[in-house]
C-alpha cells in the first residue's frame, strides 16, 4: 500500500484500517445482526516531531510482526510479508498532513491462492497412475476428467493436446472443486501416444498447476492380401 502526499506539504500521520464485514447477533426481540467495528491495523505517528522520530504501531494479533511502515520510501509504503488469505479485504488509508486537509483512500486487497492438487480420472472414473491412460481400443470414445482442488478464486481448468488448447470449458462444483471433462470421440491411430495436459490457473502471478497423461491404444490390424 502506498500513499502520495503533496509535494509542498509534509505528511505527519498514517493510519490503516480494515473494514470488518462480519456481524454479531444481538439477543433482542426480535434478534438483530449488527456490524462489528472496523479494525485499526497499524499507524505511524510523527505529529509534532521529525519523521525519523515517528512512532510506528501495528496490531500483532493481525499482522504478527510481518508488516512494517517505511516512511522514508518514495512514496511511503506499508509492506506486508508472507501475505495470507486472511489479509484480503477492503482497507481504508488515512493520511494527516501538516497543512493540508486529511485525505482518505480505500484499497481492496485481493490475495490469490493457487490450486493445490490435480487428479485425472480415466474413462471408468479411476485415477490415472504413471501418466498412462489405457490401453483403449481404436474407435472407442472416451471421457477423461480433470479435477482441481484448492485455489482462491477457483482456477480455470483447461485441456491441452501437446501444446494446443483443445477444451477450456469447466464447472465449479458445490465443494469448490473445479471439473473439466475431455471428450475424445472415435480415437484413431493418430492418437496413439498423444500427450494430453490438464492445466489449472487462477492468475498470472504464479505458474499454472499441470498434470499430464499419455494415451495408450490397441490398434486394429489391417490385412492386405496380394495375388
Amino acid at each position: 500500500m502506498t500513499w502520495q502526499h503533496h509535494a509542498d506539504d509534509v505528511a505527519q500521520y498514517y493510519e490503516v484500517t480494515k473494514f470488518n464485514r462480519k456481524c454479531v447477533k444481538i439477543l433482542a426481540s426480535p434478534p438483530k445482526l449488527l456490524p462489528t467495528p472496523d479494525i485499526l491495523h497499524c499507524r505511524f505517528d510523527a505529529r509534532g516531531k521529525p519523521l525519523h522520530q515517528g512512532i510506528p504501531w501495528a496490531d500483532e494479533n493481525v499482522f504478527n510482526k510481518k508488516a512494517h511502515f517505511y516512511y522514508d520510501s518514495n512514496p511511503p509504503a506499508l509492506r506486508i510479508k508472507n501475505i495470507q488469505p486472511s489479509d484480503a479485504g477492503l482497507y481504508k488509508c488515512r493520511v494527516d498532513f501538516h497543512k493540508s486537509p486529511t485525505r482518505n483512500w480505500r484499497i481492496n486487497v485481493t490475495v490469490l491462492v493457487p490450486p493445490t492438487h490435480l487428479t485425472i480420472l480415466d474413462n471408468e472414473g479411476a485415477a490415472i497412475r504413471d501418466q498412462k491412460a489405457g490401453p483403449y481400443l481404436e474407435g472407442e470414445s472416451l471421457n477423461i476428467t480433470c479435477l482441481s482442488s484448492g485455489g482462491v478464486p477457483p482456477p480455470r481448468v483447461s485441456w491441452w493436446r501437446e501444446h494446443a488448447l483443445v477444451d477450456d470449458s469447466y464447472e465449479v462444483l458445490p465443494d469448490g472443486t473445479v471439473r473439466n471433462t475431455l471428450q475424445l470421440k472415435n480415437i484413431s491411430r493418430k492418437d496413439l501416444l498423444t500427450v494430453y495436459t490438464c492445466q489449472a490457473s487462477n492468475g498470472h502471478v504464479v505458474a499454472a498447476l499441470t498434470k499430464k497423461f499419455v494415451l495408450d491404444m490397441n490398434c486394429k490390424y489391417h490385412f492386405i492380401f496380394s495375388l
